[in-house]
């Protein structure tokens, strides 16, 4: 039998960006989650998905919600994934920026950001895989992102020409 341990540590040896995800309860209260399980789906729609643990205590809020906001986090963010991965704490205890339309909550200064509206959600074993329509994106050229790999997060290194295949 395959442990999760072992599993886990191979999955780990593949690097990934790191994302907070954020959406506001049915009561307006704002929740968020560090993923490093984003994806995009398909073009034509513009969709994406990311896996949410049935154990996460915004799971319901996330479920109930009709649309959500992705923060593809800066390479300086570590502390801010730090943030919202833990369990029982103030995750925006920092200022953010409020929606105009009353969306997911907005957090300032990520890498870039995607307003979806939630097209499906499915069963996947102890994770929902959520997926969502992307109605609009914001892009920052300018910082690399954050890494995420064996369980440490690092940088992109942006020094390399471009190898387009």
């Amino acid at each position: 039998m395959l442990s999760s341990e072992a599993f886990k540590r191979c999955v780990g040896s593949f690097p990934t960006g790191v994302a907070v995800v954020t959406a506001t309860a049915a009561d307006g209260t704002p929740v968020g989650v560090t993923v490093s399980s984003l994806t995009s789906v398909s073009l034509e729609p513009p969709l994406i998905l990311f896996c949410l643990d049935k154990r996460a205590l915004s799971l319901h809020a996330f479920s109930e919600s009709r649309q959500f906001r992705v923060h593809v986090l800066a390479g300086e963010q570590a502390a801010m994934a730090m943030r919202f991965a833990r369990r029982g704490i103030a995750k925006f205890a920092e200022p953010r920026h409020a929606d105009a339309d009353g969306g997911p909550p907005r957090l300032p200064d990520t890498h870039a950001s995607m307003l979806c509206e939630t097209a499906h959600e499915y069963d996947a074993g102890d994770h929902v895989i959520l997926v969502g329509q992307v109605m609009a994106v914001e892009s920052g050229d300018g910082d690399d992102p954050l890494v995420y790999h064996r369980g440490r997060f690092g940088h992109f290194a942006s020094d390399l020409p471009v190898q387009r295949a």
